[in-house]
């Protein structure tokens, strides 16, 4: 059952890190192994007719951000994934916490603007772009979302405290190139994914 492969898992991290020269190929093991105790766990459960958590330190799976803010803030959890705005909107409320910075680097993500060839007002959407991509809107999304900008001189202007707090660096560059960017995903990955999701939700 699950205990037993729970044991052998350092080791297969200690032997896989030794064998493998680069953090992508460690990253990626980690996430199968994840997946592995994950399903491991969930086979238990249907067997035993009783949750059976795959890691006992997990309070909660969610895609929540305001009842996993509302946990940390009250103690209740004591490290979370979450989006970027919830440790600076705790930190707003004079709460004690900071960003991880792993020492394999950050997963990176970007997502941008698009304007559809048949767009009634071009004009508009142009408008639309150069305000969201202006430094005044990106020193706004990095200060109390706490997420990077496209304009470079954005974090110039940030705030360094709010920068520092979420290991980010007056360049982003040199940022980006120290993270891992995430890649799309197939339809067959991403169904398979959200509906793993759902099941991990109801039944832990």
């Amino acid at each position: 059952m699950a205990t037993k492969f729970i044991l052998t898992i350092p080791l297969l991290l200690v032997t896989i890190t030794a064998l493998s020269w680069g953090n992508t190929l460690y990253i990626h093991v980690k996430a199968v192994l994840a997946q592995f105790l994950i399903a491991d766990a969930w086979a238990d459960t249907l067997e035993r007719d009783r949750d059976f958590k795959p890691w006992p330190q997990i309070r909660m799976f969610t895609n929540d951000m305001t009842s996993l803010q509302q946990a940390m803030a009250s103690g209740e959890i004591v490290m979370g994934i979450t989006w970027n705005e919830t440790p600076v909107a705790l930190a707003g409320e004079g709460h004690q916490v900071r960003f991880a910075s792993p020492k394999e680097g950050a997963l990176t993500w970007c997502c941008g603007l698009m304007m559809h060839k048949d767009a009634p007002n071009p004009d508009g959407a142009y408008d639309i772009v150069n305000a969201m991509t202006s430094r005044e809107t990106g020193v706004y999304v990095i200060d109390y979302w706490g997420y990077g900008h496209s304009n470079a001189e954005s974090f110039k202007m940030a705030d360094p405290g709010v920068l520092a707090q979420l290991g980010l660096d007056k360049d982003p560059i040199a940022y980006l190139d120290s993270g891992h960017m995430g890649i799309p995903q197939s339809d067959e990955v991403e169904t398979r994914v959200n509906r793993d999701f759902e099941t991990i939700k109801t039944g832990f």
